[in-house]
């Protein structure tokens, strides 16, 4: 039995998901008004409770409509895909609009001062309008109900 997603009503507190969207060149100041060409940086910012289980977790982002993903551009702020000594196993993968990071978490181990966690990718905005930006998710492999899910965002593009 799979549960639809409009069922669930329980989500993990221990897990906290945030998406800002940048212009590129103004990743000072986030935003969420556009023009048609633009490119924007989307940063998803994890954090992990204390909590929070420990183990591998899946981040799913879907691209809002009116964006086009870079090809090869969902990255983490890191110089390499292995990080053993943070504890982490990170491997975007891109399919369509669904873009998915995987990642590992170890209680007590971040990979910045506040513990939490930084990834981000880059779009083309492609079509003028409003579009609702679902929120991203994060589910704990292996214990499906350790799940949470950021806010839903909106963006508007103009020509």
């Amino acid at each position: 039995y799979q549960k639809s997603i409009t069922d669930i009503t329980e989500t993990n507190d221990n897990i906290t998901v945030k998406r800002r969207f940048y212009k590129v060149g103004a990743e000072d100041t986030p935003t969420n008004e556009f023009k048609a060409g633009d490119i924007i940086r989307v940063n998803l910012w994890i954090e992990y409770g204390n909590k929070a289980l420990d183990g591998a977790y899946s981040i799913s982002e879907y691209l809002p409509s009116g964006l086009e993903y870079v090809t090869d551009s969902a990255k983490i702020p890191y110089t390499s895909i292995f990080e053993s000594d943070k504890g982490r196993f990170i491997y975007p993968f891109v399919s369509g609009k669904k873009i998915t990071f995987y990642d590992y978490n170890f209680k007590g181990i971040g990979c910045s001062e506040s513990g939490g966690k930084l990834y981000y990718y880059y779009a083309r905005v492609a079509s003028p309008g409003k579009y609702r930006a679902e929120g991203t998710t994060v589910q704990k492999t292996g214990a499906k109900n350790t799940l949470t899910f950021g806010a839903d965002d909106y963006i508007t593009i103009s020509e």
